[in-house]
């Protein structure tokens, strides 16, 4: 009995000092008047189009702009949003210089990045004109890179002496590249791009005619001349006449000489038909 109310006198004086886990989660919210250096603590939220760019106070990582308010350091001057995307690499950041921010405050920054947009084209010189359907901004010639504060809607117009006017229409990235291959006139053709790549191949026949002739008059020859040479080393063997040896070594150089044309023909062939 006595040793029962030991024990009962051991858990009341233990459960005051035990918190429940609802009151261990509410803990944290104290923050929003924590003191730093002896100040009421500052936060600070970034709107932006690039929301999970990363967030620096001075040169302290706090966050991403996404995290909603983030908590400022003592002493701090300057926000810095930096973009994350591998390919936003010659986006500059975005720096903001810090008023004074009373304690307990949230500063709302809205930090949004500008859209660039590099034109390219092969071969490059070629003027450059974004029509928007209401206006036409020249651009520039290429290569040449435009800065938007806002996503372009439209096309971008390339035109160069000599070649075809092209479209392209612009992205929605922070960085935009176009890169254009120019069509020159000479190739174009009434019945459009299947007739301008047809008519080189029709230019070109004489090469397939000369390749095979190649091959067909190669391959005689080398034939002819190799049995030649075998029946003159036939009659080597039999009589022993050493003027027979130097036919034998001409003819055996024919037919090498016709052996390797009926093998650049074939090859050429081969090549033409692939491609």
């Amino acid at each position: 009995m006595q040793i029962n109310r030991i024990m009962l006198s051991l858990i009341v004086l233990v459960l005051p000092v035990t918190s429940s886990p609802a009151q261990q989660a509410q803990a944290p919210s104290s923050d929003v008047f924590a003191r730093t250096s002896g100040e009421l603590a500052r936060w600070v939220q970034i709107d932006s189009n690039q929301p999970e760019s990363h967030v620096y106070a001075d040169s302290v990582w706090i966050g991403t702009a996404e995290s909603g308010a983030l908590l400022l350091p003592s002493g701090v001057t300057q926000i810095i949003l930096v973009p994350v995307a591998p390919d936003f690499w010659s986006v500059a950041p975005l720096i903001s210089i810090l008023d004074d921010v009373a304690g307990g405050d949230t500063l709302v920054l809205e930090l949004d990045f500008p859209y660039f947009y590099s034109v390219e084209s092969v071969p490059s010189g070629a003027e450059v004109v974004f029509n928007s359907g209401l206006s036409l901004v020249d651009i520039g010639v290429t290569p040449v890179i435009y800065q938007s504060d806002t996503p372009l809607s439209g096309n971008f117009v390339l035109e160069k002496k000599g070649y075809r006017q092209q479209l392209v229409t612009p992205g929605f990235e922070l960085w935009n590249r176009q890169l254009v291959s120019l069509q020159s006139e000479s190739e174009l053709y009434l019945g459009g791009s299947e007739a301008s790549t047809e008519a080189p191949k029709s230019r070109r026949k004489w090469i397939d005619y000369v390749a095979t002739s190649a091959v067909i008059i190669g391959g005689a020859l080398a034939v002819h001349y190799k049995s030649k040479a075998n029946s003159l080393y036939d009659q080597y063997t039999e009589t022993g006449d050493p003027a027979l040896r130097s036919q034998i070594e001409t003819l055996d150089t024919q037919a090498a000489i016709a052996l390797g044309t009926m093998q650049v023909g074939f090859t050429v062939v081969v090549f033409r038909l692939a491609f």
